[in-house]
């Protein structure tokens, strides 16, 4: 923030005209927010569920906030992988694609065009489930080692290893909804995140009423079943 904040100044005046963009793209509101918010639903669940404490305003639930976040760490590879990939080489082929078909390319080059395309997407999706599913089976294994060598208790492995899984299609389900909205498939976006939302905000009130041993089952169900809807929205 200080670096932007030298860069660039502070503004005069704040242009409130992006509002505007709310009535033309609404649906694009709702994903950003339902995403969010399904990322986050069981999180605000246990906090306010009896593990919660709260010390100077902040409340919080140690037992299983700190297994998530941990898990969550564990797919950053992946995640650093696909945007350095998207932004590099996607970008690039779909922008060569949408020119082809935009400037009334013949058939034959449309056709090379969405070859190399579809081939960058598998390959960048090969890549992230070749290496990341082979770091969160690694991880999953070793899960009382790292827990113990970080000091966190090892009732905790139970959590941390859903976290772990659920961060692996977490990572797969940004990967499909980003594609989808390349090509503008906004409702099919939408309705994935919208089961994200309310698959796991049901399943982790389910997962505490259960008890303490499927504690983080509502958030990896939750991003497996958005993973399988998304990925059938995805154009052949």
């Amino acid at each position: 923030v200080r670096q932007l904040l030298k860069t660039f100044g502070i503004p005069e005046a704040w242009d409130w005209g992006i509002l505007h963009y709310i009535n033309i793209f609404p649906a694009l509101v709702l994903i950003g927010l339902f995403q969010s918010l399904g990322i986050w639903v069981d999180k605000f669940i246990f906090w306010q569920s009896d593990l919660s404490i709260t010390a100077a305003g902040i409340t919080t639930a140690p037992k299983y906030d700190s297994a998530m976040f941990l898990a969550f760490l564990t797919a950053l590879p992946a995640v650093v992988h696909f945007f350095v990939k998207l932004e590099a080489e996607f970008s690039e082929d779909f922008q060569r694609f949408y020119d082809e078909v935009f400037f009334r390319a013949s058939y034959s080059d449309i056709n090379v065009a969405a070859t190399s395309l579809r081939q960058g997407l598998f390959q960048a999706l090969n890549n992230i489930i070749a290496f990341q599913a082979t770091f969160t089976l690694l991880c999953a294994f070793f899960g009382e080692d790292i827990l113990s060598f970080l000091g966190l208790p090892v009732s905790q492995v139970g959590i941390f290893r859903c976290g772990v899984v659920g961060s692996l299609f977490l990572v797969l389900f940004l990967f499909s909804t980003v594609i989808l909205l390349y090509f503008d498939r906004q409702r099919e976006v939408l309705f994935s995140v919208t089961v994200l939302l309310v698959a796991n905000t049901l399943l982790t009130f389910l997962s505490i009423k259960l008890g303490y041993q499927f504690y983080g089952f509502g958030f990896a169900t939750a991003c497996l079943l958005s993973i399988l809807i998304s990925l059938i929205g995805l154009p052949p």
